[in-house]
């Protein structure tokens, strides 16, 4: 009971990553809750069922489950995951699609699509079923009907669970080991700039497009039953996207929209609601690329302080984040104790990978080395050997599900997520629990368990399903040496960046240019990405800078810097003693200077925050208007911080706070 508590809180804790649970409507949280549920409780599910299925499970029987138990919760399991995959999420889904107004015309547009997809399932199922009755010699029953059907969805399901875990056991072990250098990553990160800056102005420019074209509706359609909708639209359109607009993409928005033409007798209900589909569209691809590119922006801050070189070698510097480490401390683990340990992960990892494929080509066979292992242990022993190897199974399934981004319209974003791809994402993770759970259990052949009992048999009635879930297993080696030897940025580099960004079936969030296996790095790309980031970091005026507090101080030290070259100690030196008192006072700690200074660590970037020690991270921003002022050379850019310092006393926007 306490395993099954603690995969529900596992779970919550999953889910609130990429949404906000206070704000997630209840109609959508509780059928995601069990989508996720269900495929994570598995874990825990599938030992004890092994356990309490041998023959020494009356030794151990605080992992004891009777037979009937085990069966009803399997049953339920099975047939709950049946009817949230292809009922209840598809419906929502659809539902929160929609672009209609009212909950009824949503609903209905929710039940249309879903009656045409599933008439094109059963057209589909009954030709079939009429194929296999002419070429088969059985008669066919309700039995013989529901057992075809559960070994076509398992056989389904397992094709998909089979790729998104071949993936995962190479790119886990392999991600690991390159965030053990910071160098390598950087260079990926840097790699990548360009193309994700490109994607979030183009998202602001669609973004623009389709809100010019919902201011532009009141002037043409001035009464009429769809006023109050359109009123609805331009009000959502004026409370923003959720992301800070600048003020050139405010103009080009009102410019649009007055100069904007539209026939006042196309506007109709189905056209306003394909528009507000639209808008709700860009907008969350607005709020997704945004919080990639703070993301990146976030990640290349800390891997540049890590790796950049700095006056003293025991204090490390950062400018954008914090740590409760001492310098000398901090400096040890960035650079030496970090790096060991993630690589050490990384050969652990990479030995479970090993004994996963083996066992894997090995099914059925005495040589399967987790048979091995799970045959020759007992009770607690053998319910932690099954927990270890099914869990990194379901870990490398469910993190290379979660880090795909299908047609570039479903993805997970931290916290932001729409609810149509945190639907999309958890019907898909609920459809791998049979799948997985079966594939493990078919690794163990002195097996026994409730589950084949309930399931094999199903699964095993046909040809069909009896050979594709015995041969099926060996062609995981297809999508680990498709992701082994990098075949998709093979690929991908052969077409244009947009079609590499936009047009791909299934893209990898995850950046691999610093991982690249072929070829040689383009280093006039890394160095424009490089610019970009830098201007990204150090400049709050630009339009796609990082939202972060301390931006104001990096960007007054560097002007600093860049006004006076030759005197930059000296200025470091003032602003950083500025920057104590005016810290110190803020803590009340007067007369005692605090342990973060600013200090020069390169020639052309000025690092501004120590991380060994205290942090400014959540400095005020009223009080560091005191540092801005503190070099003469930088006047102008000092003027207009305090300016814009000294209006912002408002929260930041929640978008802000990604990463804060």
């Amino acid at each position: 009971m306490i395993a099954f508590t603690l995969t529900a809180l596992i779970t919550l804790l999953g889910i609130r990553r990429y949404t906000r649970l206070c704000e997630t409507p209840s109609y959508v949280l509780v059928p995601l809750f069990f989508a996720v549920y269900i495929p994570c409780s598995i874990v825990v599910l599938v030992p004890i069922d092994i356990v309490s299925s041998s023959k020494h499970s009356k030794s151990t029987a605080s992992f004891y489950l009777p037979k009937e138990v085990r069966l009803a919760l399997w049953r339920i399991i099975y047939w709950l995951a049946f009817i949230l995959t292809w009922a209840i999420l598809p419906m929502l889904q659809s539902y929160v699609d929609s672009g209609y107004r009212t909950k009824a015309r949503k609903f209905q547009d929710a039940v249309s699509v879903n009656l045409k997809f599933q008439l094109a399932m059963l057209v589909t199922a009954v030709t079939g079923l009429a194929a296999y009755a002419f070429l088969s010699t059985t008669v066919l029953t309700y039995s013989s009907v529901e057992a075809i059907v559960m070994a076509l969805s398992h056989s389904y399901a397992l094709v998909i669970a089979l790729w998104l875990m071949g993936h995962g056991l190479v790119n886990i072990p392999r991600r690991c080991w390159i965030e053990a250098a910071p160098a390598a990553k950087l260079k990926g990160l840097y790699l990548s700039a360009t193309l994700a800056n490109d994607t979030i102005a183009d998202a602001h420019a669609e973004y623009a497009n389709v809100a010019a074209e919902i201011l532009a509706l009141p002037r043409v359609y001035k009464e009429g039953r769809h006023r109050t909708w359109i009123l609805e639209l331009v009000e959502t359109v004026e409370a923003g996207p959720g992301v800070p607009l600048n003020t050139d993409l405010r103009q080009a928005v009102a410019s649009r929209s007055r100069r904007g033409r539209i026939d006042r007798s196309m506007i109709n209900e189905r056209y306003l609601a394909r528009l507000s589909s639209r808008f709700q569209t860009a907008r969350n691809l607005l709020i997704r690329y945004d919080a990639d590119w703070q993301k990146l922006l976030w990640e290349a801050s800390i891997l540049e302080d890590i790796t950049a070189p700095s006056l003293d070698a025991t204090k490390p510097v950062f400018r954008y984040r914090r740590t409760l480490l001492p310098p000398p401390t901090a400096r040890l683990y960035y650079t030496t104790v970090k790096p060991f340990l993630q690589r050490s992960l990384s050969v652990f990892l990479i030995i479970l990978t090993v004994v996963l494929i083996w066992s894997e080509l090995a099914q059925e066979t005495i040589f399967s080395i987790v048979n091995f292992a799970v045959s020759h242990t007992f009770g607690l022993t053998q319910q932690c050997v099954s927990w270890l190897f099914l869990g990194y199974m379901c870990t490398a399934a469910f993190s290379s599900l979660t880090r795909i981004r299908v047609f570039q319209y479903y993805a997970l974003v931290y916290r932001h997520t729409d609810y149509s791809s945190l639907l999309f994402y958890a019907m898909y993770a609920c459809r791998l629990t049979v799948p997985l759970s079966y594939n493990y259990i078919t690794l163990i052949s002195s097996r026994g368990s409730v589950f084949e009992e309930f399931l094999g048999k199903s699964i095993n009635f046909t040809p069909l399903g009896m050979y594709f879930n015995y041969w099926m297993p060996r062609f995981i080696l297809v999508p680990i040496v498709v992701s082994f030897f990098q075949f998709y940025d093979r690929i991908f580099g052969l077409v244009e960046e947009d079609d590499r960004s936009r047009g791909s079936l299934i893209g990898d969030e995850e950046v691999s240019g610093y991982d690249s296996a072929y070829g040689e790095v383009d280093e006039d790309d890394a160095a424009e990405g490089r610019e970009l980031i830098n201007r990204a970091l150090t400049d709050p005026s630009y339009r796609f800078a990082l939202r972060h507090p301390n931006i104001f101080i990096v960007a007054a030290a560097a002007a600093e810097e860049a006004a006076d070259p030759n005197g930059s100690d000296a200025i470091s030196n003032a602003s950083a003693q500025s920057f104590n008192n005016c810290n110190g006072d803020a803590a009340g700690t007067k007369g005692r200077t605090s342990p973060t200074h600013l200090t020069r660590t390169s020639p052309s970037v000025r690092r501004t925050l120590q991380l060994g020690g205290g942090s400014v991270h959540r400095t005020r921003l009223h009080d560091q208007t005191a540092l801005v002022g503190a070099g003469n050379s930088a006047g102008v850019l000092g003027h207009v911080v305090r300016k814009v310092v000294g209006k912002r006393r408002n929260p930041p926007n929640e978008t802000t706070r990604l990463l804060s």
